[in-house]
């Protein structure tokens, strides 16, 4: 296995400049996601470590050593497709051993019926059969080996090909949107089986993916690509909890965070909605925006400076729900996660007024990046630190 580097790298296809200077460290058994929506140069910047797109600058590096200008086949690395990219006419097995094949066997030995007369064939098959039979059951598909493609369904399919990257014991797995194709069920039970696959392996392996559900539950690290740029790496927890720019914070998360409008005055008193916070910005100055996870946001009593919403809608999922309610002043509705104790009674259409603790709360500038804020003083900060909404 391998750690993988990738040094200031851009893209460009004639005008349209795709990669804008990327630079980002994968530690050797790390799993790392790149996420971001699409178009961002996620799979271009894959793409580029595999060796199937050359970069227009900067360097990539696969175990230390540089790889610019390497053809794919030299890097040792294994690349799982959306389309599976399966071969129709062989069956699981045949699929999933042609890596080795390609690898162990003369061309002699690959020629139909004369191959069986080659010396070292049999032994070699044999070998090569022990291979395919271990990544099969690391995967529970060994009875599926028998089969063709066609006779699969869209998960097992999948694994042949995961299967198939498996026995080149590549320097790292590269994963291109590989979910993608699958139904929602699905897609839930594979994320499961490719992280305990990640751990069985104890492999490099980079995950592109649109869905930051995907990112969030497999990943050591997740790295957000939005417009060519990497905007933030860090661990889902970090990512999610203390984004460094809006579009980070609006892109991880589902619901998506609230975004409030808000002012910094000029002495650095942070109003939302023309109410006061209870916040303190230690930069920037005028026009800024708040955002709220729906789980930071709750329920309280009308008055005391609390702003009054109307209920729009509700989305009940079981053991919580999903309070959507307009604000005077907000561009689109606010969301509220609340549990069904919470919720007592309110519908669409009643009154609704709701506050959070200032530690839930996350100021951005106006250009979209990160503002540190923090309480007022005690003598200054009010009796109770919370934002009302």
């Amino acid at each position: 296995m391998a750690d993988i580097g990738v040094d200031r790298v851009t893209k460009s296809f004639g005008s349209t400049q795709v990669l804008n200077g990327i630079s980002l460290d994968i530690r050797d058994g790390e799993f790392v996601s790149l996420v971001g929506p699409s178009g961002c140069g996620k799979s271009t910047l894959l793409r580029i470590i595999a060796g199937l797109e050359p970069q227009t600058a900067g360097h990539v590096r696969i175990g230390g050593g540089l790889v610019d200008g390497m053809r794919p086949s030299r890097r040792n690395l294994a690349m799982v497709f959306q389309s599976y990219a399966l071969y129709p006419h062989l069956t699981a097995y045949d699929n999933i051993a042609v890596p080795l094949r390609m690898r162990q066997l003369t061309a002699w030995q690959r020629l139909p019926l004369i191959r069986w007369l080659a010396p070292g064939t049999r032994a070699t098959e044999r070998a090569i059969r022990e291979q395919v039979e271990q990544a099969a059951d690391l995967l529970g598909m060994r009875d599926l080996l028998h089969r063709k493609p066609g006779q699969l369904s869209g998960g097992q399919r999948q694994r042949v090909a995961v299967g198939r990257a498996i026995v080149r014991e590549p320097s790292a797995f590269l994963l291109d949107e590989p979910l993608s194709n699958l139904d929602a069920k699905l897609r839930v039970h594979m994320r499961t089986e490719i992280a305990q696959l990640h751990r069985a392996l104890e492999a490099t392996f980079i995950y592109v993916t649109h869905d930051q559900a995907e990112a969030m539950t497999m990943s050591d690290r997740i790295a957000v690509l939005m417009d060519g740029d990497l905007v933030q790496v860090g661990t889902p927890a970090e990512v999610y909890n203390d984004p460094q720019d809006i579009r980070v914070a609006e892109f991880i998360g589902s619901p998506k965070i609230n975004v409030f409008p808000a002012e910094i005055r000029s002495d650095g008193g942070i109003d939302l909605l023309g109410q006061p916070t209870g916040l303190v910005a230690e930069a920037d100055r005028g026009e800024a925006r708040v955002g709220v996870r729906p789980e930071a946001l709750r329920r309280t009593k009308s008055g005391d400076g609390a702003l009054a919403g109307t209920v729009t809608h509700v989305e009940n999922l079981g053991a919580e729900l999903m309070v959507h309610f307009a604000l005077e002043g907000a561009e689109a509705p606010a969301i509220m996660r609340l549990d069904q104790a919470a919720m007592n009674g309110l519908a669409i259409g009643d009154s609704i007024s709701v506050d959070f603790p200032l530690a839930g709360a996350r100021v951005f500038a106006r250009c979209g990046a990160r503002v540190a804020a923090r309480p007022l003083s005690p003598e200054r900060a009010p009796a109770k630190q919370v934002a009302h909404v």
